[in-house]
């Protein structure tokens, strides 16, 4: 198989006319062979191909990166908002027991450390869950 387009004549005579092709390549860059021909056909296309395509590498590192770190933000936020509702429900808890209210203060004390157990947990396992996923869909071609 080649990539080499299909040129046919459409009208069935021996006339000029326009002719049409087409070829398909996978990623951002052309086929080396395609790229060459572009070259010769318009002299400085391969260049601005080549630009065009550091220039969209260039801006999906940037939103990636972006993205990092908006998610540590985020969980960094999180772990302030947890210890935050941690905090408030053990003084809640602890005021309660002292105030008369023993079982209530207990069961707001032990209901929020284990509702912060819990997410902890479910955190911990979604993340190892999505570097497994992350480890299988990254292996080396020969792997596959």
């Amino acid at each position: 198989m080649t990539n080499e387009p299909e040129i046919t004549n459409k009208t069935g005579h021996d006339e000029p006319g326009v002719l049409s092709g087409g070829a398909a390549f996978p990623g951002a860059l052309p086929n080396p062979d395609i790229l060459e021909k572009y070259e010769k056909v318009l002299p400085g296309t391969a260049k601005k191909i080549m630009d065009i395509a550091e220039e969209q590498a260039a801006r999906e590192a940037a939103l990636e990166e972006s993205a990092v770190g908006t998610d540590v933000s985020n969980s960094r936020l999180g772990l302030w908002f947890g210890f935050i509702v941690a905090l408030i429900a053990v003084v809640g808890g602890t005021v309660a027991a002292i105030s008369g209210h023993p079982v209530f203060g207990g069961v707001l004390g032990a209901g929020a450390m284990a509702s912060l157990a819990g997410t902890f947990v479910y955190g911990t396992r979604l993340r190892q869950k999505d570097i497994e996923q992350k480890k299988t869909s990254v292996k080396a071609p020969s792997e596959k």
